[in-house]
């Protein structure tokens, strides 16, 4: 896709064009969603006790459900698949600290990257020798 020299992308010329361009930004919204969710669990919440417990509990629940539907989304190039890089690393590294989730969350977005990683082609791409 071309940009001008304002670095705006250009208007799509053609269908294909837009459904691309969709495709992307539906993307870029779910990655978005995702990294909000994950930074509102770490917003202070008020007070203490079973309310305190409550909304962050609510926070978290809000983040995994936004993960999960950033992870099962395709990804269909290179970038994306490093976004979802991210992804993995963030619950994998908590599985790590805090022990593995009810519902092996890593290991269902490990699955997701390499049904990715597949569909961007990565195994049909030459072995440096």
């Amino acid at each position: 896709m071309d940009t001008t020299d304002a670095g705006v992308a250009a208007a799509p010329e053609n269908a294909s064009d837009r459904e691309a361009l969709a495709y992307k930004k539906h993307f870029e919204g779910l990655y978005a969603d995702w990294l909000a969710a994950r930074a509102r669990i770490n917003e202070n919440v008020p007070g203490d006790g079973p309310e305190h417990d409550e909304e962050l509990d609510s926070r978290i629940f809000a983040a995994v459900e936004a993960a999960r539907r950033f992870m099962v989304f395709p990804a269909v190039s290179e970038w994306q698949v490093w976004a979802k890089l991210e992804l993995f690393e963030h619950y994998f590294d908590s599985e790590t600290h805090i022990g593995p989730r009810f519902d092996k969350l890593a290991t269902a977005i490990f699955g997701c990257l390499k049904a990715d990683l597949l569909a961007c082609g990565i195994d049909k791409r030459d072995a440096p020798a």
